[in-house]
């Protein structure tokens, strides 16, 4: 799963779902530049929570 946080914001924030090396679903978030569409910046990690996972 991936969605936009923002609306028109430079950078834009994108929640992501994804695992970990142990096997644990995470829930960063992810800042994505207008400037440089390949550059991107993690900035936010945790534990997905409950509402998150029934979109997986």
């Amino acid at each position: 799963m991936n969605r936009s946080l923002d609306d028109e914001d430079d950078p834009r924030r994108w929640l992501l779902l994804g695992f970990d090396p142990a096997g644990r679903i995470l829930e960063p978030v992810v800042l994505v530049f207008d400037s440089d569409a390949d550059a991107a910046l993690l900035i936010h990690a945790m534990k997905a929570r409950p509402q998150y996972l029934d979109t997986m």
